[in-house]
Parts: structure tokens; sequence; C-alpha cells
């Protein structure tokens, strides 16, 4: 079952990188991780840059001009071919079994 996941980000440097290394420590791991910069002005872009490699082509960022967190979802939800969706705010630390336990309710 392949799942998306879908961050918004929007000047999130100082929150990105713990987000980041929470997805890359998942104990399943999502088919597709979409990062939406929805404009930012900081470091988020160098950041997600240079973690990108790190999702082994899973990973990617689309950039999304109309500001607001419903148009960076709707962003991530028109660029995926997936089936499932799910998503993280670039401020959350997933546990360990986040993709997991969201795969299994989707069986459920």
């Amino acid at each position: 079952m392949d799942l998306s996941l879908i961050i918004p980000i929007y000047n999130e440097e100082l929150f990105l990188e713990n987000c980041i290394r929470s997805i890359l420590s998942q104990e399943d791991q999502p088919a597709e991780i979409i990062f939406v910069d929805n404009g930012s002005t900081d470091n988020s872009r160098t950041i997600l840059e240079n973690f990108l490699p790190q999702f082994e082509g899973r990973g990617r960022v689309i950039f999304e001009s109309n500001r607001g967190i419903p148009h960076a979802r709707n962003s991530g939800i028109l660029s995926t071919n997936n089936e499932l969706v799910a998503f993280l705010d670039a401020d959350c630390i997933a546990p360990v079994n986040y993709i997991t336990a969201l795969k299994r309710g989707f069986q459920e």
C-alpha cells in the first residue's frame, strides 16, 4: 500500500531538521515524501536540499505561491499519484510508528 506524505513548509528552519529526521527514522517509510515550499524566505529550502538525497529518490520539493496550509496541502495532493495521502506539519516530530499506524488505519 503506497502512501504519500505531504509536508507544507513556510519558514520552518528552526523545526524542519527534527521533522525530517523523524521521517527518516520511520519503521515503515512512505512511498513518497512531498515537501511543499509555500514561499519560505529563510533557510528551509537549503535544509530540504541537504536532506533530499537521504530519501533515496522518494523525496521531492514543489513550490506553491499561494500562501496558506490549504493551498500547500492541495498542491501536494495534486502532485501525487498515490491513492493514500497523509500530512505532517513541519514543526512536528513523527513517532517511529507514524507511517505504520497510518497504513494500518487505512487498511482497517
